[in-house]
Formats: C-alpha cells, sequence, structure tokens
C-alpha cells in the first residue's frame, strides 16, 4: 500500500522484493486484515506492472482521454480536457464521457473532479505552461462515502471496509525549464525520437517533483535480546512496554530540509564528544521538516457536524477510551478540498516551497455530554462550514515532555503541534541520536553523510511522506527489517528504510501558450497513442 491509506489495520504485509505470486488460505486459521490486504496488492502489482510494460510508463488509447484543447470560444484561465482512458505507471485513470443519469460531463482545468481549486493560470503578459497529470491513491471510508456503511449493521454500528480511489489532477506550471526538451519534441524528424523526447520530457518532470533523496527512518524497541521459554511472557529484556499490539505511523507534516541541531544551519547531530553543540533550547527553537506520529495509523477520525470558531461539534467521542479524544491531545481538522489540495501536493523544493500543511491544534476543553470539543484555535478550513466536504478530525498522539538532564532538547514544536526533525549524523546507535515516540519505541532520521546523488545532497522531506512500525507486545518488540550490526556490538540493527508512501506518478499532456490568461494556438500534444488489439487485428 504506497498510497495516502490511514485505517485501522494490524500491518501492511506487502514486499515486492519477496517476488510472492498469491496467499494461500489454510483451513482452521485466523484471517487477517492484513492477509486480505497483500493478496490485493500482489495481484494489483501484477496488473499494472503488465500494463506498463506493455503500454511503457504513460499512454492511452487512440482516441482516449486527456487531450488537451482549447474551447470554443476560448475561455480565459481555462482549457478542455477530453473524456477517456489513460494509464501512467499502469495506473488507469478515466474521464467518464456522461454521469449516472447519462448527461455530458464536461471536464476543463477549472472544472475537475479532484482538483476543486487548480492554480490559476497567468492572468496578463504572455506565457508558455507544461500541463501534466499528477495520479495517486487515496482512501475512502464511510465518512467519505457512505454507503460504503451497511446500515443493517446499525446506523451508528461497526463499519467494515474501506476503499482505494484513484485521484487524478491536471496541473501546470512554468514551461521555461522545459523549453529545450520542448522544442527537440516540434522539431523531431520522425515518430520515435519525438516519443523518445517525451519520454525524457517525463523524466524531468519527476526529478522535478520526487526528490532523490525523500529521507530516511529507522525504528527500534529492542536492543538487546535473551531467550525465553515462556511464549506467554514478554521477555524481561523487552523494551516495547505498550499493552496492545499498535501500528504506528510516522507522517511528514511540513515538508522540507531538516532543520538546524548545531550552530551550523543544515547539520547533522553528530555523536556525544564530536564537538558539535546542542540546539541552546527546544520547543519550536528549530526550523525545518516537521512529523506527526499515530499509534493506530492515523485511523482515529470523528466526522464533523458543525464548527463554530474554536468549538466543534461531532458525531460522536469515538467506541471508547482509548479510541477518544482528551484534553491535550493535538488534532488536524481536514476535509476533501484540504486532502486534494494541500496533503495532495508534497511537491517541496528549495526556493520553492509548496503551501504547507496548516498546524495541528490542541484540544482545549471536552464535552462528552454535547459531544463537542473546544480547541485552542478556529480551524483554517472552509468558511461557511460545508457538510459537503466531509469535515472530520483526526486525532494524533504526539505530545510535548520535558527534556532528559544532559540531553537533546525536546524536538517537540507547540508552534505546529508537530515534532522537528533532527537527522542523526548516520547509523547511529546511541540513544541520543533516537527520537522517543512512546513505551520505548525510538526512530531516528539518518543523514546521508556521502549522498550517492551529488546534486541532492541534503533530504527533501514530503508532506505526507509517511513509515509503518507494527509494534508487538508477544515480542516485546518492533517489527523492522534488520541487519548485522558494523559495530559488531549488537546481534543486529536497524536498517534505513526510504518512505512507505504516498507515491505519486506523473505524465506530461501538453504545453500551451497564453495571453492575458487565454490559450493560444494549438497545444502541443504530449501524449502517447496506441492502438487497441481490436484495431491492430482490423487494420
Amino acid at each position: 500500500m504506497d498510497g495516502d491509506f490511514k485505517g485501522d489495520f494490524t500491518r501492511d504485509n506487502f514486499d515486492p522484493f519477496k517476488r510472492f505470486s498469491r496467499v494461500l488460505m489454510q483451513q482452521g486459521r485466523v484471517l487477517l486484515d492484513a492477509d486480505w490486504n497483500e493478496q490485493v496488492d500482489m495481484l494489483l502489482r501484477y496488473l499494472r506492472t503488465l500494463a506498463g510494460d506493455l503500454i511503457g510508463p504513460f499512454g492511452g488509447p487512440v482516441g482516449g482521454g486527456f487531450e488537451i484543447t482549447v474551447p470554443t470560444p476560448p475561455q480565459a484561465g481555462d482549457f478542455t480536457i477530453s473524456s477517456g482512458d489513460y494509464y501512467v505507471d499502469g495506473i488507469l485513470v478515466e474521464i467518464p464521457p456522461v454521469d449516472e443519469q447519462g448527461q455530458p460531463i464536461p471536464t476543463t482545468y477549472k472544472n475537475q473532479p479532484y482538483n476543486p481549486q487548480p492554480e490559476d493560470l497567468p492572468a496578463s503578459g504572455e506565457a508558455s505552461r507544461l500541463v501534466y497529470l499528477d495520479v495517486w491513491e487515496l482512501q475512502v471510508s464511510f465518512i467519505q462515502d457512505d454507503t460504503i456503511r451497511e446500515v443493517a449493521l446499525g446506523v451508528n454500528g461497526p463499519d467494515t471496509a474501506t476503499r482505494a480511489l484513484v485521484v487524478w489532477q491536471v496541473k501546470t506550471l512554468d514551461a521555461s525549464g522545459f523549453s529545450d526538451i520542448l522544442q527537440r519534441i516540434q522539431g523531431a524528424p520522425d515518430i520515435a525520437t519525438k516519443i523518445q523526447a517525451i519520454k525524457d520530457l517525463a523524466v524531468a518532470l519527476k526529478a522535478r517533483f520526487v526528490p532523490q533523496n525523500r529521507g530516511l527512518l529507522r525504528a527500534r524497541a529492542k536492543v538487546d535480546a535473551t531467550d525465553t521459554t515462556d511464549v506467554c511472557i514478554t521477555p524481561p529484556d523487552a523494551l516495547y512496554r505498550g499493552a496492545e499490539n499498535q501500528l504506528y505511523r510516522v507522517e511528514i507534516h511540513n515538508g522540507g530540509t531538516a532543520g538546524p541541531s548545531s550552530d551550523t544551519p543544515g547539520t547533522p547531530r553528530t555523536r556525544k564528544g564530536s564537538g558539535t553543540k546542542a540546539p541552546a533550547s527546544g520547543g519550536g527553537s528549530l526550523t525545518g521538516a516537521t512529523f506527526k506520529w499515530s499509534r493506530e495509523d492515523g485511523s482515529v477520525v470523528f466526522p464533523i457536524v458543525n464548527i463554530d470558531g474554536k468549538l466543534i461539534t461531532l458525531a460522536n467521542l469515538g467506541r471508547d477510551e482509548h479510541l477518544g479524544l482528551e484534553k491535550d491531545d493535538w488534532v488536524e481538522v481536514i476535509d476533501d478540498d484540504y486532502t486534494l489540495q494541500i496533503l495532495g501536493n508534497p511537491a517541496v523544493q528549495p526556493g520553492n516551497p509548496t503551501v504547507q500543511p496548516f498546524p495541528l491544534l490542541r484540544v482545549d476543553v471536552v464535552d462528552p455530554l454535547n459531544l463537542t470539543v473546544t480547541l485552542s484555535d478556529a480551524p483554517q478550513i472552509q468558511n461557511p462550514f460545508d457538510a459537503t466536504k466531509h469535515p472530520l478530525l483526526r486525532r494524533w498522539d504526539q505530545k510535548p515532555r520535558a527534556s532528559k538532564t544532559g540531553g537533546p532538547p525536546d524536538p517537540f514544536d507547540p508552534a505546529t503541534g508537530t515534532v522537528n526533525i533532527v537527522e542523526s549524523a548516520g547509523e547511529s546507535e546511541e540513544d541520543d541520536d533516537w527520537i522517543t515516540l512512546e513505551d520505548s519505541v525510538q526512530i531516528q532520521f539518518p543523514h546521508r553523510p556521502d549522498p550517492p546523488h551529488p546534486n541532492d545532497p541534503a533530504a527533501m522531506y514530503r508532506p505526507g511522506d509517511y513509515w509503518l512500525i507494527p509494534a508487538r507486545t508477544i515480542i516485546g518488540d518492533v517489527e523492522w527489517p534488520q541487519k548485522p550490526d558494523p559495530a559488531g556490538k549488537l546481534p543486529s540493527v536497524a536498517v534505513s528504510l526510504s518512505p512507505h508512501g504516498v507515491e505519486h506518478h506523473y505524465a506530461p499532456l501538453a504545453g500551451i501558450a497564453l495571453a492575458n490568461g487565454t490559450v493560444t494556438g494549438n497545444p502541443i500534444p504530449l501524449l502517447l497513442r496506441f492502438k487497441t488489439l481490436v484495431e491492430l487485428s482490423n487494420p
């Protein structure tokens, strides 16, 4: 699962490097959600790999969708997007020609189903823009689509499975940085040269949005281990002290590079005794990328009935105390537009930062009688309140804590309600290089001292990127890939991993010229088309 999925899952089993082809159920065994989801991921990977191998990185059938044209008469700041199918990295994206009632669906840049507030095109002067497609997967629960819930289980009964939605957005950006490739496309002497130039443009487009180094994370909860023959007792040396199995989610909130941890901006934290000084104080003194975390994979959410300044009326306060709200919890208030416009726009680059997510808010008062909570500030989403956008309140579990005497300061940032990312100099086992979440679950963001990509030496963290960390009481540890300890002091140490998601996929659609906000001339087509098997068999 590499999309934006926050659900009540046990863990994410799927690992493409294991090359498993199917999941085989056995009689009389417990069926877990992880097995079901792994089977779906295996089949989906097969289908999308097959489509990618046959079609290429992107393409669609002759007469298919996503052709960019100029409406008649031309409309200021707008252009037309044709209906039909297209594939990006094997993922099917489609624009249906008609709705459920058989009525035509006019799709334009300003009228997209998953991009309710597209960026305005330049309204004055002459400009050239590259039109491109951004594709990713988003989770949909009964909160966003109440037809998913089975009402036979009760109006307020349990929900069942969630759904995955392929989201696409047509966007534009300044084409001046791609002018040389666009000239190659227009001047290509043959179709093969043109196709290769379009593919080169796609590579440059992806490099614009996907950093070569999106950051690394390690997780641990148990440093040493001793054998025990009693499987009913948590091993005495276990460091995970949680009372329940959990799926921890560490998610980037504010994007960018890691904040400074010494007198030299941008330098990673080094081991004790190295001569590098720690920050003078914590609590928001650092600036840069931040993260938030949840012990429930970010699945603790509460549908919002009304917003009146700081006072939020909720549909419920959770199934029980463990999944409820209490004073001083930090929460995120979002809706459909916020998810699509801000969380769906992770591209953060030096000198060209995206719109950062809103700060989290603190719960000041919980009123169980009236099903309301009072927050530290009024949410910044939608004004006036719009229930059709499915607003919800999501609980996160990070909180400020007292700094250890002689140790590094607390990286918690009260201004955003999140935690500053402080990188270690490398894969260090020193306690001060690890950030404790709770119950001895710790994470570390290792800095690459010798980055393999000289043009991208620093990790560029993207909002929404996440890592999943299963914690299990029976072993008193987290499940995380291990490797031999290079120092030879421990049996094994945690491996550094890139984010588990969210994966965005990009494809160029067209080049357009603008004069005072209106598209002029014919767009430069950048779509790749193929004939279907039926067309090939009937030339």
